[in-house]
């Protein structure tokens, strides 16, 4: 353990994994004999890592480069934690094609005096299977020597292609400051295909002092693999934990990505700033799954690929939108709002061009609501019967004047508010759409 004191703050840094350590070994990997998980002579001391023990790789030289863990069906299935070093690989690959549980933490020891001058230390991740972290998973690490100024910094990159990779913790970035006393660390964590779910993402950073030249990335789905990326975020506030001392940086809007709100209660972030953060936050495909009401910031919800709306949508249970104005700004998108209530829609703008289909559920545009077509050619596909205009006493939901070469096309339910009371069947109540459905020289035809 080191403890380190700045501006009169104590940060305390451990380089064992936060599983209790009753019973536990620490067995450093060698690969003496193979890539297999489960062979005993490719640890050190010889056995197979417990469900209450520490697996470290790289953390001690191995000379076999190629013999890198794997871990497959018919073996061990748990381990205490996992933490991974740099001592003479800049890049570690673990391969799991099977189920996988880490008891504890994931995370990275320091960089050694050997490796001072090297800039990039890099896990990589990948497989078919899926690995449950009952922990949380860290990436970045002080390393504690007098070596390295400003500017010459270290980074310390988490990159994901797992088929499933679940976080019952948070994913946690830390960043250190470089300077004549501290070699800096930018932390990344990339997803570049699978899916990720993790609580919340913070980031952290060691001095409470400002420094641009450090900062803590995340990135989903920046390579396109297969199956495409996406991040699941299960705590209620889920980015709201971010350093303001750094530049942090989040791209979650990469095509073929989907970001999912899968807690309960959340907070939905949309282009509105966040604190710490240095760029606005906008989606790909976007969904919605989970409990409890989901609560969408102010400013503008883009959204260039699909919308899918899985929840109960009942009293207790939907997405609140009122907030925010909702932007459908891509070409080919598919809407799901869902069974229930469906989804509402307060303010809501369908541009950029293309289609926009409603595929599935019920939508509403609420009573004080606006619906306004732009963009280029842009067409709002509504269904049968799958979109509603609401109305009110007050209020009746608009459609804003529709921008030349766009269009509503499908069946639009439209509904307008009665008052009731003692005169309310007395004289007549004239009804009539808005809208008419054909145009013959000057004479429009309703039905």
């Amino acid at each position: 353990m080191k403890v380190f004191l700045f501006n009169s703050l104590v940060f305390v840094f451990f380089v064992f994994c936060s599983l209790s350590t009753f019973g536990q070994t620490k067995y450093n990997w060698t690969g003496a004999t193979s890539t297999d998980w489960n062979t005993a002579s490719n640890w050190s001391p010889a056995a197979v890592p417990g469900t209450l023990d520490t697996a470290k790789i790289g953390v001690t030289p191995f000379t076999i480069t190629s013999n890198f863990p794997k871990i497959s069906a018919g073996g061990a299935s748990s381990v205490g934690c996992i933490v991974w070093g740099t001592e003479n690989y800049l890049t570690i690959s673990v391969e799991i094609d099977a189920p996988f549980t880490v008891n504890g933490d994931i995370e990275n020891t320091s960089a050694v005096p050997g490796n001072g001058s090297v800039s990039a230390y890099v896990f990589n991740l990948s497989g078919t299977g899926t690995l449950n972290v009952l922990g949380s998973l860290n990436v970045g690490y002080d390393d504690g020597f007098s070596t390295g100024t400003a500017g010459n910094n270290n980074t310390f990159t988490f990159n994901t292609s797992i088929s499933n990779l679940n976080v019952t913790g948070n994913i946690n970035l830390n960043a250190f400051q470089g300077n004549t006393h501290h070699r800096g660390f930018i932390p990344t964590f990339n997803i570049t295909a699978g899916t990720v779910s993790a609580s919340s993402v913070t980031t952290s950073f060691s001095v409470n002092a400002a420094n641009t030249l450090i900062s803590a990335n995340l990135t989903l789905g920046n390579t396109g693999g297969t199956p495409a990326a996406a991040l699941k975020l299960t705590g209620a506030a889920a980015l709201s934990t971010l350093s303001p001392y750094i530049v942090n940086t989040f791209t979650l809007n990469n095509p073929g990505t989907t970001v999912e709100y899968a807690g309960a209660s959340q907070t939905v972030y949309t282009d509105a700033p966040i604190t710490g953060l240095s760029n606005t936050i906008t989606y790909n495909n976007i969904k919605f799954s989970g409990t409890g009401v989901k609560t969408a910031l102010s400013g503008n919800l883009y959204v260039s690929g699909d919308f899918t709306n899985t929840m109960a949508n009942d009293a207790s249970n939907y997405v609140l939108l009122s907030a925010p104005t909702v932007n459908f700004n891509g070409t080919a998108q598919n809407l799901y709002g869902g069974s229930g209530n469906g989804t509402a829609f307060y303010n809501v703008i369908f541009g950029g061009s293309g289609t926009k289909t409603m595929q599935s559920g019920l939508f509403q545009l609420a009573s004080t609501g606006i619906l306004t077509m732009s963009g280029s050619s842009t067409t709002l596909a509504a269904g049968s019967g799958l979109f509603t205009l609401k109305s009110a006493s007050t209020s009746s939901a608009t459609i804003a004047a529709i921008a030349s070469g766009c269009t509503i096309t499908g069946n639009v339910n439209i509904e307008r508010y009665l008052s009731g009371g003692s005169n309310a069947y007395r004289g007549y109540k004239l009804l009539s759409s808005p809208v008419y459905t054909a145009r013959v020289g000057a004479n429009y035809y309703f039905d």
